[in-house]
């Protein structure tokens, strides 16, 4: 994989679509229709990358219900399906981790 990260490495824009007022937030499985405002939130760029063994994310979970000062969730269930599903990969993952300490 470091072969990919050869020259300027790999570079990623975070694109955040804004909604219309018309816009269905509220149900994942509702296509938005027409012309909406795109702003290029971030942009991540990868230089480099290292094993399991070397990195330091163990201990990060990501929580879409984790927000900024001023913003709050829409109703989509699918940010609680995905708060609740992100914990258990993040127990499992620390579980897997604790075993393969103790071998």
């Amino acid at each position: 994989m470091q072969q990919n990260l050869n020259g300027d490495g790999i570079v990623w824009d975070m694109v955040v679509t804004i909604a219309n007022a018309d816009d269905n937030v509220d149900n994942p499985a509702v296509l938005w229709e027409g012309e909406h405002k795109k702003i290029i939130a971030a942009k991540l760029k990868i230089s480099s990358i290292s094993t399991d063994e070397l990195g330091s994310c163990d201990n990060i979970n990501f929580d879409p219900l984790v927000l900024s000062t001023g913003f709050e969730p829409s109703a989509d269930p699918m940010l609680q399906a995905r708060r609740d599903a992100y914990a258990i990969s993040f127990v499992r993952r620390l579980s897997e981790k604790q075993k393969k300490t103790n071998e």
